[in-house]
């Protein structure tokens, strides 16, 4: 299992948020924009709002691991640089929305670096464990789930 710092994307505080996984530690942190009911149908078209922070030190450099993890995710920039994704959370209920969202994948891929899946039904957990087309099964720890 792997987690990831994923931050709701702020305009007004991401440099805060960078700045301090700088002095943390981290080798980067994913901005996350969070998508449900409605907005799912939207979804082909939806583009990020997510504007990468200016570092406080532009010779910043990370731990090791960020460059296994932009190889990974295909992201390009010179190794030790701290990492900025994109991410964006489906929130999946129904069939019907994961099926939209398997659609748009596609169409996102440019303008996210991950794209995330939440389910909020055991029945959604189900089907997006079997037929889910994204990079992240997105669980909150935080939150009991209702389902087992």
């Amino acid at each position: 299992m792997f987690f990831d710092l994923n931050v709701t994307w702020n305009s007004r505080w991401s440099q805060a948020i960078v700045d301090l996984a700088l002095r943390l530690g981290y080798s980067g942190v994913a901005f996350n924009e969070t998508v449900r009911d409605n907005q799912i149908i939207e979804l082909k078209t939806h583009r990020s709002t997510i504007v990468p922070c200016r570092l406080s030190l532009p010779s910043q450099t990370c731990g090791p691991l960020r460059g296994n993890v932009a190889a990974a995710l295909g992201v390009e920039g010179g190794d030790g640089v701290f990492l900025q994704l994109r991410r964006l959370t489906i929130v999946i209920a129904t069939e019907a929305q994961l099926t939209s969202a398997n659609q748009a994948v596609a169409a996102l891929k440019p303008h996210y670096h991950l794209i995330a899946m939440r389910p909020v039904t055991e029945e959604a957990f189900q089907l997006v464990c079997e037929r889910g087309e994204a990079d992240v099964l997105s669980l909150p720890l935080g939150e009991k789930q209702m389902f087992p």
